[in-house]
């Protein structure tokens, strides 16, 4: 279970990309957002449906 599972990007600078990787053992439901101040109220956040 990835429940309160973070990835912290401060290494990524504006206008670089990064990609994080999990490998998931069943279909799940996820969710995520920026926690940069603001950033998730302003709408960075979504949800991803994973199926096997």
């Amino acid at each position: 279970m990835l429940m309160g599972t973070r990835l912290i990007a401060g290494g990524v600078k504006p206008g670089q990309t990064a990609e994080p990787t999990w490998t998931l053992s069943k279909a799940t439901r996820l969710e995520f957002a920026c926690h940069i101040p603001g950033h998730c109220q302003a709408g960075m956040k979504g949800d991803l449906t994973v199926s096997q």
